[in-house]
């Protein structure tokens, strides 16, 4: 049987597709070490508080009905008194640990999922539906985007809170990936030849935003933004009344919500007690952390190389598709403000990022943001040295374009393996795997059974608890302590039903 030796332009498509399947392989083997370690997370701090209500109603009852409406209860106090994204406030006060001390098992991959769905639904919509770019070199970004988001995040509090702890990873994790689906599905509005069910997937829409304005007001104020540019896109950019209303009515629902979490009565509660920036001072700040906060320190080596690899692969994508790509300047400048306006609402509250959820979020952003900015100049740079296109897809890699990348990769791999020698948490994946790999993990879940069991002994009214031998650098957030009177000692003991609980 004779064999047709393979053409140029099906080596070129074996070498795009092998290059698609190993980084999401990579991605994938990345995120591994992340769902096993949750097998040994465990509540702390505001879940219990948050929690409350709802724990002690699943004990009382058994309902879920009646649990359900306690973090409904939860949901309105809070906004009448301390805060205003009711999104938020209504996920924090239903942890999973109330349903079952070993459901908390799910914050990490409750977190994940929905930013690898967002991120891959905005990405696939934004290149592939919208761009034309082929669906493969959508995957083969949106894996280098998560694996840079994931594995590069820049230090472990914000692994900590963006993942592992409950309060912190929903209502900014969670609720971040459920504003990318958002604005996915503007994408999905948007497109003139859109077609089927578009009524319901407007409803939708129009729910999911609102959900959305109501959540933290980093995602909340980054997704109003891009509601007011769409806005005055229906307004200006088209004549067709369906389409308008298509993108109108999500976007006012989303405003709508914003606006409900902005004037919360618990908003001027909280606010009382914590001095932020002013509004001005608050812009400049944003606009200046963006430089010396994500570029100058968070930007290191890793991120840089991993963004040269994906340099080819944008480089593809945007040969596919018939942008002209004349407005590399004023993109570079909306995604600068873009940036900076994630980090505006905890600038004017409170003056300060430092709480690991506030810096994960920002780390997400910014990575998001920057691959789609490379994407772009990378694209007015091709338009720059190429004078005449055909217009035609890519099919895939050149042999020059494949050994590029091979050989990158390769020196990214010899670069991790001496940097996870010198420091083995520098990678999120390896800090799991240290984490695991050391034992610290499972000590650390064995001491919080022993807690358990003490918490839960109904004789014991005070219970004085062992401190933490293990603090497993993604799994600790924080412990009690030895005053009775502190918050978390006094959220602990009320949500086990004890007089007090210390630590010695």
């Amino acid at each position: 049987m004779n064999h047709q030796p393979l053409q140029s332009g099906e080596l070129s498509g074996i070498r795009y597709i092998t290059c698609t399947r190993l980084l999401e392989l990579l991605t994938g083997v990345g995120l591994l070490p992340l769902l096993i370690l949750c097998w040994f997370d465990y509540p702390a701090a505001d879940d219990f508080s948050m929690g409350l209500e709802v724990g002690l109603a699943m004990r009382s009852t058994g309902s879920v009905t009646t649990a359900l409406l306690a973090g409904l209860t939860k949901t309105i106090h809070l906004y009448q008194t301390w805060i205003g994204y009711f999104t938020s406030a209504l996920l924090s006060a239903l942890p999973p640990h109330t349903w079952g001390e070993g459901w908390y098992r799910l914050t990490a991959p409750i977190a994940l999922c929905s930013l690898c769905l967002g991120t891959a639904l905005l990405l696939h919509h934004l290149l592939t539906h919208r761009l034309g770019v082929d669906p493969l070199l959508t995957r083969a970004v949106t894996a280098m985007t998560l694996f840079i988001t994931l594995q590069c995040m820049p230090d472990q509090s914000a692994r900590v809170e963006g993942i592992f702890w409950y309060c912190g990873s929903i209502n900014y994790t969670f609720m971040y990936g459920l504003g990318l689906v958002w604005l996915s599905q503007l994408l999905i509005l948007g497109d003139t030849a859109a077609s089927g069910r578009l009524r319901l997937r407007t409803l939708l829409s129009c729910l999911l935003g609102f959900a959305v304005g109501g959540g933290n007001y980093m995602t909340a104020l980054t997704c109003a933004m891009v509601a007011v540019l769409t806005m005055l896109y229906a307004f200006l950019g088209t004549k067709s009344l369906p389409l308008r209303l298509r993108l109108i009515l999500p976007c006012l629902f989303q405003l709508a919500g914003f606006a409900v979490s902005c004037l919360a009565p618990g908003n001027a509660v909280r606010a009382s007690g914590i001095t932020g920036f002013s509004a001005i001072r608050t812009v400049f700040i944003a606009l200046y952390y963006v430089l010396s906060v994500c570029i100058s320190q968070w930007s290191g080596w890793a991120v840089l190389l991993l963004l040269m690899m994906a340099a080819p692969m944008l480089w593809h994508a945007a040969a596919q598709t018939q942008l002209s790509f004349r407005l590399p300047g004023i993109v570079v400048i909306l995604a600068w403000g873009f940036v900076a306006a994630n980090i505006a609402p905890p600038l004017y509250a409170t003056g300060s990022i430092e709480a690991g959820r506030i810096r994960a979020l920002f780390w997400m952003q910014y990575i998001l943001l920057l691959v789609l900015t490379e994407g772009y100049l990378v694209g007015w740079l091709q338009r720059q040295l190429v004078t005449h296109t055909s217009g035609a897809a890519v099919s895939g890699f050149s042999r020059q374009t494949s050994l590029a990348l091979l050989l990158m990769a390769l020196f990214f791999l010899f670069g991790a393996a001496l940097q996870t020698k010198v420091d083995p948490h520098y990678f999120t994946a390896g800090s799991a795997v240290t984490d695991l790999a050391n034992g610290s993990a499972a000590r650390y879940a064995a001491q919080n059974a022993e807690r358990r069991r003490m918490l839960t002994d109904p004789a014991a009214d005070s219970v004085v608890l062992a401190p933490y031998t293990d603090r497993p650098a993604l799994l600790f957030f924080s412990d009690i302590t030895d005053d009775p009177s502190d918050w978390t000692n006094q959220a602990l003991a009320r949500y086990y039903g004890k007089k007090s609980v210390r630590i010695p």
